[in-house]
């Protein structure tokens, strides 16, 4: 990694018996992408926050990375 580029997450909503089948799309689709593009993480949550204009709420999802980091750090 280059630290040239920010990271690229992916944030899916899904039925949880799903999640291994997306899982497996989402990694081959990343590994066909070019570099710029491919996926850091992808994380599957209940909902997606989003704003009053139903735009999604970008520093909840950010934040929601920043404290998996924290935890990951402290393990």
């Amino acid at each position: 990694d280059d630290g040239n580029c920010d990271e690229i997450h992916a944030f899916v909503v899904t039925e949880k018996k799903n999640e291994e089948n997306v899982s497996a799309a989402l990694k081959k689709r990343s590994a066909e992408a070019p570099k710029y593009m491919k996926l850091k993480r992808f994380h599957f949550v209940d909902e997606i926050p989003k704003t009053t204009l139903m735009k999604p709420k970008r520093y909840l999802l950010k934040k929601m990375v920043d404290e998996e980091k924290q935890k990951a750090k402290l393990k």
